[in-house]
């Protein structure tokens, strides 16, 4: 949906991690460079994976990529990876923006703002209801042109 391509453009713009699945590999290349090219004529500069097979790392492992990367990123993965870290008793960082693309589902990312606690437990169902950074940077956005709309009407 169009809402969603907009949200995860201006998570990409304000540096958020991004991770992209689908059940079918072959629709993750073509959403990610869609995205990338959505960006012109700026260039995304980070870590830019379209496709992580499952095979080439452990749950574990792939886990790690995500949560400890200090750059944002695009990353493509099927959605057996994200079933195999759940049975696996592993969890995503917060401040990963998950997007299902055979669902067109949007998990917005939180990013942890400087005081106390990370990820770890309690509280966290109000966490994900905080809006992040780019989405509220894209309502200042929408809220900037309403008024700039309403100044030329008058």
């Amino acid at each position: 949906p169009p809402l969603q391509v907009v949200y995860m453009l201006c998570g990409l713009l304000t540096d958020h991690k991004l991770l992209m699945h689908s059940v079918n590999p072959s629709c993750l290349q073509p959403a990610a460079q869609a995205l990338v090219s959505l960006m012109a004529p700026l260039a995304h500069t980070t870590t830019y994976i379209p496709y992580l097979p499952s095979s080439l790392m452990s749950p574990a492992d792939v886990c790690t990529l995500l949560n400890d990367s200090t750059s944002p990123f695009i990353i493509g993965t099927q959605t057996a990876l994200l079933q195999d870290l759940a049975a696996d008793g592993l969890q995503l960082s917060l401040e990963i923006m998950i997007v299902d693309l055979d669902r067109g589902e949007l998990r917005p990312s939180v990013r942890s703002g400087g005081g106390g606690g990370g990820g770890g437990g309690g509280g966290g169902g109000e966490a994900e209801r905080r809006p992040s950074a780019s989405h509220r940077a894209c309502r200042r956005s929408s809220a900037l042109r309403r008024r700039s709309a309403r100044s030329r009407a008058a």
